[in-house]
């Protein structure tokens, strides 16, 4: 069962998605903060998947093939936070069968959509005509705007390579500005997430799928040069994974890869995940700082929620964080 969670971006909620792919399930749980603790609210169940939610101040939205068959409609759904009704539905047009991710600019103004094997396209908000088109031949992982949504930065593997890159949204099209992280970004098994930093900077978080190492490294975009790198945790701590119940070292990784990794960007701090563990890193000198979780899990999602930070892990446990 694959995991999921966002935030509210201005008040203490989350949503917590859990994916029963067998079934072609979605069960969404929404919690509030109360001081440190998480409370569950509402309870929904879909009788579709509501794949890769992005979170709005006034909605959140989703990817969403009803049919998976080659040429099947796929929509674009909106819903409430507060009773998870359904607020919208837009069709979207597609070439390729799948959807893989969709990522909301911060003013909501924007939306990437990543087709399996087709073309990231960017759509404008509300109205869903298509702005601009990005060819990708193999996987996507973790989009993000820039905080203005003039540009849209990911991670692209395809055959034994990979890298981050960055596009300009201007005038109806999607121009390449830079290409980097390439050590990096290894091969097909990497998956992460990147974020947009004050003075012109791009971060990037990979991990491997097949043992969960990760790497955070800060990049400067004039020029693509790297500022610092960082490896978060040891190669032993796989081991750890294995004091889980019937640890499967397959499922771990095929979790990984279909799960949209996230961190948190707050002030100079960067919080993304590890086995057993989320790290705070220092934006200004890469330094980690370790913040255990109680669990032997890897945390795929980081959220800022209210005042504190909330880790969602790969099993769908959430965790308060220190």
């Amino acid at each position: 069962m694959i995991q999921h969670s966002i935030a509210h971006r201005t008040r203490p909620t989350l949503l917590r998605f859990r994916y029963d792919l067998d079934a072609k399930t979605t069960c969404v749980e929404r919690f509030d903060l109360d001081g440190r603790v998480l409370v569950s609210r509402a309870v929904a169940d879909a009788d579709r998947l509501l794949r890769y939610p992005a979170a709005a101040s006034d909605r959140w939205v989703c990817a969403v093939m009803h049919e998976r068959r080659w040429g099947a409609p796929a929509f674009i759904e909106s819903f409430g936070w507060d009773d998870l009704a359904l607020i919208r539905r837009d069709s979207i047009q597609h070439e390729r069968l799948g959807l893989s991710g969709i990522a909301l600019a911060p003013d909501a103004s924007r939306l990437s959509v990543d087709r399996f094997g087709g073309e990231l396209t960017v759509l404008d908000v509300p109205s869903m005509e298509r702005r601009a088109g990005i060819p990708v031949a193999g996987n996507v992982h973790g989009e993000a705007f820039e905080p203005d949504g003039d540009r849209l930065a990911f991670l692209h593997t395809d055959q034994g390579s990979g890298s981050a890159l960055v596009h300009r949204l201007r005038d109806g099209a999607a121009e390449r500005v830079i290409e980097l992280a390439t050590a990096q970004v290894a091969d097909d098994s990497t998956v992460g997430a990147v974020a947009f930093l004050p003075g012109d900077r791009l971060l990037v978080w990979t991990v491997r799928c097949y043992d969960g190492a990760g790497v955070v490294a800060a990049y400067r975009l004039s020029d693509g040069g790297q500022l610092w790198q960082c490896a978060l945790g040891a190669p032993s701590d796989y081991d750890t994974l294995r004091e889980i119940e019937d640890f499967d070292g397959e499922d771990f990784d095929n979790r990984l890869f279909n799960t949209e990794l996230a961190l948190a960007v707050e002030g100079d701090t960067a919080f993304m995940g590890g086995i057993g563990k989320a790290f705070a890193v220092d934006l200004a000198t890469g330094s980690p700082r370790v913040l255990p979780i109680e669990s032997p899990a890897f945390v795929v999602r980081v959220h800022e929620c209210g005042a504190v930070r909330v880790a969602l892990d790969h099993l769908g446990g959430l965790h308060v964080l220190s």
